[in-house]
């Protein structure tokens, strides 16, 4: 697996503040998904904003790897920032399924 927790701490920074200018401050989490068109590495992180349909790849170059380790580093990176079962319900918003609303846990 290939990381770069520098870019990482900036991509988690860069979409809580684009969540609070553009959403209101939506919540995001990150998610494993399928590399773009061109990108040679069988998985890299998503990010998926709260009831806002699909999500937006992070670049391979900051995290890449199986589809496993992916989702691995995504538990990890949204256990640090959510609680109880936030991060499923806020990717499963954003597959025109339930909307996500923030409740106590």
């Amino acid at each position: 697996m290939h990381t770069s927790p520098n870019h990482l701490e900036a991509v988690a920074d860069a979409y809580a503040r684009k969540s609070e200018r553009e959403n209101g401050g939506l919540p995001f989490a990150f998610i494993a998904v399928l590399p773009q068109d061109g990108e040679m590495v069988e998985a890299v992180l998503g990010v998926a904003q709260a009831n806002q349909q699909g999500y937006s790849p992070v670049p391979a170059a900051w995290a890449h790897g199986t589809y496993a380790e992916m989702n691995e580093l995504c538990d990890e990176l949204n256990a640090k920032r959510l609680t109880g079962d936030m991060a499923i319900r806020i990717i499963a918003s954003t597959m025109n399924g339930q909307r996500f609303t923030a409740t106590a846990t």
